[in-house]
């Protein structure tokens, strides 16, 4: 599947999937763009947990919470604290927010593959499969919840997923844009950039994309790291 075709899937389509693709290709900035659309659709305040500070309207905001798997940890969305009852389990305002009856939005798990630790892959599992985190804490119905992760042989820090947890979900392997697609997105997204990097990979395509040979401080191709030449020679 190419990542151009995120956007036409219905959000009863993408809840549950896991799109697995190289660094770099734009899957966190897609799923943001598709989140904003349903916001957007639904005539509803978009709301970045992780940026916003004014998050209790919920019948007019849609939610959008982007976790980085291997930032975080049980003890992060459950903390304990001494009540007269004893020890209660606490969440945080962010994900608490997403627990109400009337709540919308949508989750993003990002770097899925990547977490090593047992634990907190018990943690995203149960979020995935469940709608659960933490002690007691049950996403609304109406929460999307998205993961995406890289392949073993673009990262080090990939880990095979496990057997229960894709034969509950929907794994999707996804493609790089074209260069021309990429040209389309950084005309609509970047006006500023400088178009000979786009010359350069008319005439040379074959480094648009460049699997990485080993891991080493030197930058490999990706359509990220061609935003980002392009962006900063207008500048220079």
């Amino acid at each position: 599947m190419k990542i151009t075709q995120i956007d036409g899937l219905k959000p009863v389509s993408i809840n549950r999937c896991i799109f697995i693709g190289a660094p770099g290709i734009g899957k966190t900035e897609q799923i943001t763009r598709y989140a904003q659309a349903i916001a957007d659709q639904k005539k509803l305040k978009f709301i970045d947990l992780r940026s916003e500070k004014d998050i209790d309207d919920i019948e007019h905001s849609f939610y959008y919470l982007r976790i980085i798997a291997p930032h975080v940890f049980p003890e992060d969305v459950s903390i304990p604290r001494m009540t007269d009852k004893g020890i209660e389990f606490f969440t945080p305002h962010i994900i608490d927010v997403l627990t109400y009856p009337k709540s919308q939005g949508l989750v993003f798990i990002d770097e899925l593959n990547n977490v090593q630790r047992s634990d907190q892959r018990v943690l995203f599992y149960s979020l995935i499969q469940e709608g659960e985190i933490g002690w007691g804490a049950k996403l609304n119905k109406d929460i999307l919840i998205v993961s995406a992760g890289n392949p073993p042989e673009w990262s080090s820090d990939a880990v095979p997923l496990p057997n229960p947890l894709i034969n509950r979900t929907v794994v999707m392997n996804i493609e790089p844009p074209s260069i021309d697609e990429w040209i389309d997105y950084m005309e609509k997204y970047h006006t500023d950039w400088d178009r000979r990097v786009a010359v350069f990979l008319k005439a040379f395509p074959q480094y648009f994309m460049k699997q990485p040979e080993e891991e080493d401080l030197k930058n490999y191709a990706t359509p990220r790291s061609w935003t980002n030449l392009g962006t900063r020679l207008y500048y220079q």
